[in-house]
C-alpha cells in the first residue's frame, strides 16, 4: 500500500493498493499518444508520396503535349510559308489546344490572321502571345506593325 498524496497540513489525501509507476502518472497515455502520432505522421508521409505519383505522370503528359505543340507549330509555319493559310490556321490552333502556353503558336496564328485580313483577330492573338511571354520578339514586332498600319 502506498501513499498517494499529502495535504498542506500534513494529512494524508488518499491511499492506493497499487505501486506508482516509475515513469510517473500518465506515462502510459503519453507513450500511447507518442506512438499514435508517429503512426499518423507515417500515414501522412505515405499519402503525400502517393499524391506525387500522378504529378510525375502529369509532367510526362505535359512534356509530350509540349513537344506535339512545337511540331504542330512548325508545320503551321511551313504551311503559312507555302501560302496555305487555312491549313496553317488549323495546325496552329491544334498547337494551341495541345499547349495553351505556346506563345509562338499564338504569334504565328496572329500573323496568319493578319495575312487573311483579320486585323482584329491578329491583334487579339498578338496580345495573348505577349500575355504569355511579354518580350516575345515576333509578337512585339507583329503588334507594332499592326499599330503602324
Amino acid at each position: 500500500m502506498t501513499q498517494c498524496g499529502i495535504g498542506l497540513d500534513g494529512s494524508v489525501q488518499g491511499w492506493s493498493i497499487e505501486d506508482l509507476s516509475p515513469h510517473g502518472p500518465g506515462s502510459m497515455a503519453a507513450v500511447f499518444f507518442r506512438k499514435i502520432s508517429r503512426f499518423a505522421l507515417l500515414i501522412c508521409w505515405l499519402l503525400s508520396m502517393t499524391a506525387l505519383l500522378p504529378l510525375n505522370d502529369a509532367l510526362a503528359v505535359d512534356a509530350r503535349s509540349q513537344s506535339a505543340s512545337v511540331i504542330l507549330t512548325e508545320k503551321g509555319v511551313a504551311a503559312a510559308q507555302t501560302g496555305d493559310l487555312d491549313a496553317a490556321r488549323r495546325l496552329l490552333e491544334e498547337a494551341i489546344v495541345s499547349n495553351p502556353a505556346n506563345a509562338r503558336a499564338y504569334a504565328e496564328l496572329a500573323a496568319v490572321q493578319n495575312a487573311k485580313g483579320n486585323r482584329k483577330l491578329a491583334r487579339k492573338y498578338y496580345l495573348i502571345a505577349l500575355a504569355i511571354d511579354p518580350v516575345f520578339p515576333a509578337a512585339l514586332a507583329g503588334l507594332a506593325r499592326l499599330n503602324i498600319m
